[in-house]
């Protein structure tokens, strides 16, 4: 089950188990991307629920539904002893199995044949699991109490024999109980005859008998009939085989009905017909047995929807079953019969749903959350917290409300794609979703389009910033002082575009001229320096005399800038950027790696999560899951003459320049090891970016000692001399730009094809008088790598 329907870019969803199966660990989470498919793989691991309710039932019926699942069947079926067919139930989400239980009927036994001593007739036509009374047959004694034999499911019955002896003539003999045998044929021995006729609650003649041999009296017995006793055994709890009466001198059990049992202490008893000396007639004699209700024990309410009296109740007793709370529908009353199951309508009752549950920053997929079911919350998009598990509970006054703690939400800050690099200047730091910020060009970088155009990036729901960035370009100034007497000023601006802009002012005696050559990449561009007389409103004469100036170079460094990419464990990224041992490691390498001072390397790490938006096709942008390295190691500049020695400005240049993904894995790790333990990170090197320097220089000119400036004798100037000098600079500035353009065209085509423009191997660095130029080769770009193309 899922909520991802109608989703778009930038949303998640969640997936779940549907209804009938419970979840093994977490739900899914899948994220729409703007390619209008969803990111992430794999769904929750879903065990199908047992059933617990609703289990077939009923006597003789047995079925395979112990254990059946979500979407399983099992089977119903009557038991040995029973007839019927089998029927089929399924086990549904409720938890409930459904279908119709067999109807079984029970089968009959076959006749009780015993030895012709033994009474069996009342085990004719019995069925599985009754019950009947063996005796003793007519001519036979019975000496203790009649037993019973049970119908059992193989057909045949179980019991054991009740113990009858067999009658003997003796001192009298004939001595049948339906004899009144004087006392003369006590002593009769073999072909003794005495009369014999017929005793109390007989009727009939007189006969006479003889003892035979076999040591009973022979004869033809007189015709003596048993006069009747009438059943007198009360009826409800009790049950007997008295049937409509009793003969004389027999007897019947009289026991407890089907649906009751002997109570505690009491047995079956025997009820005897004798003849009542006052009365005289038969009567049926006999003691009650004390007999109780038995409880039912089949088809009982069973399963949560319900709750009921039924427990312990016995036969003729009803009980009233209810629904359940959080469930609704209607009551009925069961009774419990003889066969001990409870027979009524059952129940039909339906769980209550949940009403929903509107919190500030939260969403839930509680939807119609039934009585008892669960559902989740969480935060929504923008914001960030644990989610809970809600439970549709009661509420306390018979109804249902949605339970459980509410997740606690905070606005989410946006950690991935702040922007990076000396380019830019930003206050993107710390922003929550929704909010903005403005990113600008830096000190030293002019927009590309001359046109001060900063740009908003906006905090999104996925922590990134979402914008576009300026297109900022470097600028790299030279100004350089000469004597009094003389000076001349040049600026020059670069960029990877390929623009370039020179101007020149001078003013001089006509005894003085200065040249200054500049040169950057492959091109060489020559500022001219014109001799002009300084216009004026009044005329004087002077001796123009000659300056010797010293040199002196202040203060000068350069800084080196450059950056390298990891890839990091998606679930470390924030702990590693956040962790100042790795930053201290991170410094160390870079140290390590150039020759510089712990102390000249200044870092910044950042995550890149996604790439940022370019209006240019050929922009390179950030690739996913990594992190930015951006560095600058700040060192005094040398005369270059020097390119091993550890520190200098020449070598540190060298040996960034020379650096490479395996330089930095193989001087990380063991920088990682020391400071934050093995195996707390792991970190792949990706990319290693170009560097960048940035030389700043001063000359200054001071005259000799023993020299003063000449007079100047200024000149007067027509107009037109100043319109022609305008055109000649106008003319030079032009040809520089055109130059510059060609050359970097030139390397925009070299570039593309994957080749240096200017060096094969490692990067040199000249230096031309204050201007250092840096060549750097870089190798092509793979998919997904970071470089800052300077």
């Amino acid at each position: 089950a899922h909520n991802c329907l109608g989703k778009t870019a930038g949303e998640t969803c969640i997936i779940e188990c549907a209804y009938g199966y419970s979840i093994s660990g977490d739900p899914t989470v899948r994220s729409c991307e703007n390619s209008g498919t969803f990111s992430g793989s794999g769904l929750p691991t879903c065990e199908a629920n047992l059933c617990t309710m609703g289990f077939p039932n009923g006597v003789g019926v047995s079925h395979t539904c112990d254990g059946v699942a979500t979407g399983g069947t099992c089977e119903a079926e009557c038991t040995q002893g029973y007839s019927g067919s089998p029927t089929q139930f399924m086990c549904r989400s409720n938890g409930e199995v459904s279908g119709s239980s067999p109807a079984c009927v029970a089968k009959a036994c076959g006749e009780l044949s015993l030895d012709v001593q033994y009474d069996s007739e009342l085990c004719s036509g019995k069925t599985t699991s009754q019950t009947c009374l063996v005796g003793c047959s007519e001519g036979w004694s019975l000496v203790g109490s009649v037993t019973s034999y049970e119908c059992k499911a193989v057909g045949s019955f179980s019991g054991s024999l009740p113990e009858c002896a067999a009658k003997r003539c003796t001192e009298g003999v004939p001595a049948s109980s339906d004899l009144n045998t004087p006392e003369s044929c006590s002593s009769l021995t073999t072909g003794q005859t005495c009369s014999v006729a017929c005793a109390d609650g007989y009727e009939g003649g007189i006969a006479e008998y003889t003892c035979g041999t076999s040591g009973y009296l022979t004869g033809s017995s007189p015709t003596c009939t048993l006069k009747m006793c009438p059943n007198s055994v009360p009826l409800g709890k009790l049950s007997n085989n008295c049937g409509d009466g009793v003969t004389f001198s027999s007897s019947c059990v009289v026991a407890c009905a089907d649906g009751y049992r002997l109570a505690a202490g009491s047995s079956s008893q025997e009820w005897q017909c004798a003849w009542d000396n006052v009365d005289s007639a038969v009567v049926l004699q006999g003691t009650l047995p004390q007999c109780e209700p038995v409880p039912c024990e089949y088809n009982f309410p069973y399963g949560a929807k319900v709750v009921h009296n039924c427990t312990g109740i016995g036969t003729g007793i009803d009980c009233l079953v209810e629904c359940a709370p959080g469930f609704v529908g209607s009551s009925v009353v069961l009774v419990c019969q003889a066969d001990r199951t409870l027979h009524g309508t059952a129940a039909t009752c339906k769980a209550l749903s949940c009403p929903s549950r509107d919190e500030a920053n939260v969403e839930n997929d509680c939807g119609s959350t039934m009585f008892e079911g669960k559902c989740f919350a969480s935060c929504a998009d923008g914001f960030t917290g644990t989610p809970t598990s809600w439970m549709c509970g009661l509420d306390g006054q018979g109804g249902v409300q949605l339970q459980g703690d509410s997740p606690t939400c905070e606005a989410r800050t946006c950690i991935y794609n702040i922007p990076v690099g000396l380019a830019y200047a930003h206050s993107c730091e710390n922003l929550e979703n929704g909010e903005t910020c403005t990113v600008s060009c830096a000190d030293g970088f002019v927009y590309e389009s001359g046109v001060e155009s900063p740009t908003v990036l906006t905090c999104d729901t996925d922590q990134s910033l979402a914008g576009l960035l300026p297109e900022c370009i470097i600028i790299t100034t030279t100004t350089t002082k000469t004597s009094p007497t003389e000076a001349s000023t040049t600026t020059s601006t670069f960029s990877l575009t390929g623009s370039s802009s020179t101007s020149t002012s001078s003013t001089s005696t006509p005894t003085a001229t200065n040249t200054m050559t500049s040169q950057t990449i492959s091109a060489t561009i020559a500022t001219a320096t014109r001799t002009t007389p300084t216009v004026t409103s009044t005329s004087t004469t002077a001796t123009a005399s000659t300056t010797t100036a010293t040199f002196t170079t202040a203060e000068a460094y350069v800084e080196i800038s450059g950056g390298f990419t990891l890839e990091v464990d998606a679930a470390d990224l924030e702990a590693f950027v956040n962790d100042p041992q790795v930053k201290e490691a991170l410094i160390a390498t870079v140290a390590e790696i150039s020759g510089a001072a712990v102390e000249d390397v200044e870092l910044k790490l950042s995550i890149a999560t996604r790439r940022l938006q370019s209006p240019l096709p050929d922009r390179r942008r950030l690739a996913a899951a990594s992190v930015v390295v951006s560095y600058v190691v700040t060192v005094p500049q040398d005369d270059g003459s020097s390119t091993t020695a550890t520190g200098s400005s020449t070598s540190v240049l060298k040996a960034l320049t020379n650096m490479n993904a395996a330089s930095v894995s193989s001087a990380l790790t063991p920088n990682l090891e020391a400071r934050v333990g093995a195996g707390t990170y792991t970190v792949v090197v990706q990319s290693v970016a170009a560097v960048v320097t940035k030389v700043i220089r001063q000359i200054t000119t001071t005259p000799s000692a023993g020299t003063s400036a000449a007079p100047v004798t200024p000149v007067t100037v027509e107009s037109s001399n100043v319109g022609v000098i305008v055109a000649v600079i106008l003319c030079i500035l032009g040809a520089v730009a055109c130059i510059v353009g060609m050359v970097l065209l030139g390397v925009r085509r070299s570039r593309q094809k994957g080749e240096s423009p200017l060096l094969a191997g490692n990067a040199n660095v000249e230096v031309y008088g204050p201007i250092a130029i840096v060549a750097v080769p870089e190798p092509p770009l793979q998919d997904e790598e970071v470089a800052l193309e300077i």
